[in-house]
């Protein structure tokens, strides 16, 4: 999937997206899909 990442803090250039794999999900823990 593809992920939106944050390693420090600043503006919208630091924001890099990324492909990672799907997280197993965790009792109680919800995903969310976005489009």
């Amino acid at each position: 999937m593809k992920a939106i990442v944050i390693y420090k803090a600043g503006d919208a250039h630091q924001l890099q997206i990324e492909e990672r794999p799907i997280p197993v999900l965790k009792e109680g823990w919800n995903r969310q899909e976005v489009n």
